[in-house]
């Protein structure tokens, strides 16, 4: 199975196909390479940071560090000249939030293969705390059938289908 990456460069004019080949290289840089808290670079890096590092830290912690950005790995031998800055911006971005977008992912999969599950019909939306007020209203209002159709409501946001799915595991598991 193709990777959506290798689909998108496949499609892309030679140029992007670069771009997006430069980009995924210096992400897989970032993620590998260690700096060592006993080294040369890593004592000066700790000075720059005013963090200590304890025993070593990939790039990608460094990037993580407030005040550092791709630029200063430049300066310290560590970056990609051959990007500009913007290809150096998306690929400290790509891996610094790289766990909230597999997070995120995860609660869609999760919404997508509960989507059929149905809600009891007795359910009482207002008296789920870990709901927002605005979904309890909205969920009250609509009376959904499913948590698809919970999902799709406006002013119920993907958290609040979490919570929901958390609730109705807990009541099931309480009557069985």
């Amino acid at each position: 199975m193709r990777s959506r990456t290798d689909q998108i460069i496949k499609l892309s004019p030679p140029s992007i196909a670069w771009q997006i080949n430069a980009i995924t290289a210096t992400a897989h840089k970032l993620a590998r390479t260690r700096i060592k808290e006993k080294e040369e670079l890593g004592v000066a890096i700790a000075e720059y940071t005013q963090q200590k590092i304890k025993g070593s830290l990939t790039l990608v912690d460094l990037l993580r560090c407030p005040g550092f950005h791709y630029l200063n790995l430049d300066s310290y031998g560590l970056g990609n000249k051959d990007l500009d800055r913007a290809e150096k911006e998306g690929a400290k971005i790509d891996r610094k939030y790289s766990g909230y977008i597999k997070r995120h992912e995860n609660q869609i999969e999760q919404i997508a293969r509960h989507s059929n599950l149905k809600l009891p019909s007795n359910l009482d939306h207002m008296t789920i705390d870990t709901l927002s007020m605005e979904a309890r209203e909205k969920l009250t209002k609509v009376k959904p059938l499913a948590v698809g159709q919970a999902s799709r409501i406006g002013g119920v946001n993907p958290a609040d289908i979490n919570a929901l799915l958390v609730y109705l595991e807990v009541r099931r598991r309480a009557i069985a």
